[in-house]
Formats: structure tokens, sequence, C-alpha cells
């Protein structure tokens, strides 16, 4: 399930991975080409979760139509 961006605005890629239902090391790749918005705070690569409800609930609208 995907946090409330208001309540956690950022999630780790091994959590993001899991949300996407990708293996761990390819989403640490997606994130090295540029495929997944992430940020450094100091070891540690963060996802938006903000990206995550966008990217997700466009994948619902499209099976929606």
């Amino acid at each position: 399930m995907i946090p409330d961006p208001a309540d956690e605005p950022t999630i780790s890629v091994q959590r993001t991975a899991a949300i996407l239902g990708v293996a761990k090391s390819a989403a640490y790749v997606a994130v090295q080409k540029g495929q997944i918005p992430a940020f450094r705070i100091g070891r540690q690569l963060r996802v938006p979760t903000a990206w995550l409800v966008k990217i997700t609930s466009a994948d619902q609208n499209a099976i929606a139509s």
C-alpha cells in the first residue's frame, strides 16, 4: 500500500520495489537510469511518495479505460 504523501513524503527504494512488484535490484537500476525519481539523504536514496501515487493512479486509469 502506498503511504499518504502528507504523512510519509518519501520511502526507500526497497519499499518502492515492493509496491511496484519488482526486484530490489531492478528498482535500483531504474533509479540509476532516471526511470524512478530519487534523491539522496546522507547514505539513503529516497523516492517521493507523490510520484508513486501519480504513477500508480495513471496505471489504474489506463486499466479502467
